[in-house]
């Protein structure tokens, strides 16, 4: 069963209320605790790299309050770790992602990525408000490692700047390829890279600068 990003945002969300996180909130009519994940993933997306920056009123004990928010979470989601991010910081988490590293799984699959690569231009018709128009995806994929002849990992760029979603790549599979089994190919988000400034390095979400 896949869950959407959506109901993963539901999820978390009555979580923290259940286990009396001191949250923030948005101002309106509707106060929203100030949450985000780093970047949505798509239905139907693995994911070992679900990031989310949760914006807190006051300053607690973290072990604790993970722990209690451990205790409350569905089954299937669980915490791997924490840090605590500078509240100076401009941006929050989505607004520093800048590459994701997907790992794409079929039979036979790493020798079609291969070919398709090799393409100068990937020309696919995308939906940009309201209207369809076409758009070379080729330079957001920046890097491809064959894992082995099912597997292969890329390296694509990511966030609010420019993002290539997989289901993009898959289209170009059996846009330029005929391959009739882009649909059941297996997708896993591996990892999230971020800059917490413009012109620092790429690193992990859960890296520091320091």
């Amino acid at each position: 069963m896949w869950v959407s990003h959506l109901d993963r945002m539901r999820s978390m969300e009555r979580a923290l209320l259940r286990a009396d996180f001191p949250l923030t909130y948005s101002k309106g009519f509707n106060p929203r605790p100030q949450m985000v994940f780093a970047l949505p993933s798509s239905l139907g997306i693995r994911s070992e790299s679900e990031y989310i920056d949760i914006s807190l009123s006051e300053k607690g004990p973290a072990e604790q309050l993970l722990s209690r928010l451990e205790d409350q979470l569905p089954e299937g989601i669980s915490l791997m770790d924490y840090r605590e991010r500078d509240p100076e910081d401009a941006k929050n988490l989505m607004g520093q992602v800048y590459e994701a590293d997907y790992v794409f799984s079929n039979p036979g699959l790493s020798e079609k990525i291969e070919k398709l690569l090799v393409c100068p231009e990937l020309i696919i018709e995308k939906m940009s408000k309201k209207r369809l128009k076409d758009e070379d995806i080729r330079p957001l994929i920046l890097s491809s490692e064959v894992l082995d002849a099912d597997r292969t990992r890329l390296r694509v760029l990511a966030g609010s700047r420019a993002n290539l979603r997989p289901d993009t790549l898959l289209q170009a599979l059996e846009k330029y390829l005929a391959y009739a089994e882009a649909q059941s190919v297996d997708v896993l988000r591996e990892e999230l890279w971020i800059k917490e400034r413009e012109d620092g390095p790429l690193i992990r979400p859960m890296e520091t600068n320091d």
